[in-house]
C-alpha cells in the first residue's frame, strides 16, 4: 500500500498555529530553511505566509521541518565571498 498522506512522513509532533499548513505536504525534500517566506523574529524565524493569511504573528517554527504547500525556493544568493 502505499502513504499518499506526506504528513506521516514528518517524523515529529507538527505544532499547528505556526506553519502556514500541514508541514510535509510540499515539494519531496524541501525544508523550510529554503522557503521565501521564512521570516526572521529575533534569534529565531516565523512562516510569514501564516502571517499573510491569518493576519497574526505564528509561533517561531523549526527551519528543518519539512516544507508546506505553499514552499516558494529562495533565489539562490550571487554574493562573492
Amino acid at each position: 500500500m502505499e502513504n499518499t498522506y506526506p504528513l506521516l512522513n514528518v517524523g515529529g509532533k507538527a505544532r499547528m498555529g505556526c506553519y502556514a499548513t500541514f508541514p510535509g505536504t510540499g515539494p519531496q525534500g524541501a525544508r523550510c530553511s529554503g522557503c521565501v517566506h521564512q521570516s526572521p523574529d529575533g534569534p529565531r524565524f516565523v512562516c510569514a505566509k501564516y502571517r499573510a493569511l491569518t493576519g497574526r504573528k505564528g509561533s517561531p517554527i523549526d527551519p528543518g521541518s519539512p516544507a508546506c504547500r505553499y514552499f516558494a525556493a529562495r533565489p539562490a544568493s550571487s554574493a562573492r565571498r
